[in-house]
């Protein structure tokens, strides 16, 4: 069942631990877009978590690979005929959409950002435009924008890439309730993808909601949502989780002596 937005959010506030394990129990992290978005994932636009460093990287502070001296074969290819079917259809919108997610596998952030806007102003009612227009400007470094751009995107579409981007920008912003709260939503998404499938949080969400429960304390939410993520086969959480796990013991022994003094 679909939540819309605000009841998402009044369900943070009124279930801030109950939520985390239902969330736990199925996704990761990273920043992406609706046909891949993280931490650890395969998918290239959704991340909208991998979203232009992916979602793993964005989430831990990483900066994204200097650019290539040398475009791939493919890529090249790629952008020739994605720039050629622009031009055949000036008024679509896809297009140029692909061609901002091609150029930020490419780490070229300026392009991405040129044809990313290009497409918000051709469909400013497409949420997938919104949110890769809000992975440029991550890549660019703009959170400020990012962060505009995926609220944007959110009004338009609720999508779980979109909200875990808005998690990813409020990670590196150092705001760790709001981007838990972002993630939350992330995970509890089931909102069709820009095909019109049912696609729905991915296994790195999972992680990036962990990252942000750890920040804030929230121990065992974080436990959980590193188990979920691996549940649903997210190998980079188990690293993360054997230490989370040692951590939280050292803190029941420390509260058990204490105890008996």
């Amino acid at each position: 069942m679909r939540i819309p937005t605000f009841r998402k959010l009044l369900l943070v506030t009124l279930l801030a631990s109950g939520c985390a394990d239902k969330a736990q129990a199925h996704k990761v992290s990273r920043v992406d877009e609706p046909t891949p978005a993280p931490a650890a994932t395969t998918k290239t636009d959704a991340g909208a978590a991998a979203i232009a460093p992916d979602a793993a990287a964005a989430v831990k502070g990483g900066k994204p690979k200097a650019e290539l001296p040398t475009m791939s074969r493919s890529h090249a290819e790629r952008i020739a005929a994605l720039q050629a079917e622009a031009k055949q259809h000036p008024k679509a919108s896809r297009p140029h959409i692909d061609l901002a997610r091609v150029y930020l596998l490419e780490k070229d952030s300026k392009s991405a950002l040129a044809e990313a806007t290009i497409a918000t102003e051709l469909a400013p009612e497409s949420w997938v435009a919104w949110n890769t227009l809000g992975r440029a400007k991550l890549a660019e470094g703009d959170l400020a924008g990012a962060r505009e751009a995926f609220v944007d995107a959110i009004d338009l579409g609720d999508s779980a890439y979109a909200w875990n981007n808005l998690g990813v920008v409020n990670m590196r912003l150092g705001k760790y309730q709001a981007a838990a709260t972002a993630f939350e939503n992330a995970t509890w998404s089931d909102d069709p993808d820009d095909d019109g499938k049912g696609a729905k949080s991915e296994p790195y969400m999972w992680r990036n909601l962990a990252q942000a429960y750890e920040h804030l304390g929230r121990l065992d939410e974080a436990k959980t949502a590193y188990q979920n993520a691996l549940i649903l086969g997210d190998k980079e959480s188990k690293q993360p989780l054997a230490q989370l796990k040692k951590k939280i013991r050292r803190e029941q022994a420390r509260s058990a002596h204490a105890a008996t003094r």
